[in-house]
């Protein structure tokens, strides 16, 4: 998911806000995960998706956080909005624009206890967009770098640790 985000930002195929429903992952015929995950993408007519799309305020760059929203999501093995608590909300018990951001935050700071470290920093980095660049889009050079060895290189480190391939 990590390099399709990297790969796919400002095409179609990826929209600026994106959740795990745009993702499949395939099973094969004994019922295991295949080893990738797909962008599921319809495509309509004289869609214009992006003036249907308000910009969260909150976040530094909507891509990214939606992937460490989906990493978080799968290591927690439940949709972001089931960890909701009262802090989250507002005084009426609403959700508010800045909830997703309050929950990612909190399960982000816990996530070092129950996933390996690369995968810990890997979400972190997504959550927060820490990434050490003065800029935070995939338009800007530096932080497609910084991303790609912050985030798809300590991802794709574990991927080929657990399956045998890596040191």
């Amino acid at each position: 998911m990590a390099s399709s985000v990297l790969q796919l930002n400002g095409t179609p195929w990826l929209p600026r806000k994106w959740d795990t429903r745009d993702i499949l992952i395939l099973k094969d015929h004994s019922g295991d995960f295949l080893p990738a995950a797909y962008v599921s993408r319809t495509f309509a007519p004289d869609q214009d998706t992006a003036a249907h799309v308000r910009r969260n305020i909150y976040t530094r760059n909507e891509q990214v956080f939606a992937l460490g929203v989906a990493l978080i999501e799968l290591a927690y093995g439940s949709p972001l909005l089931s960890f909701i608590i009262a802090e989250d909300l507002d005084e009426c018990g609403e959700v508010i624009p800045s909830t997703e951001l309050s929950i990612a935050n909190r399960l982000a700071d816990r996530i070092g206890t129950r996933e390996p470290e690369n995968y810990a920093n890997a979400v972190l980095r997504c959550i927060w967009c820490s990434f050490d660049t003065a800029k935070s889009d995939f338009d800007d050079s530096q932080f497609r770098e910084k991303f790609f060895d912050g985030v798809v290189t300590p991802l794709q480190a574990n991927w080929d640790y657990a399956n045998g391939t890596g040191i």
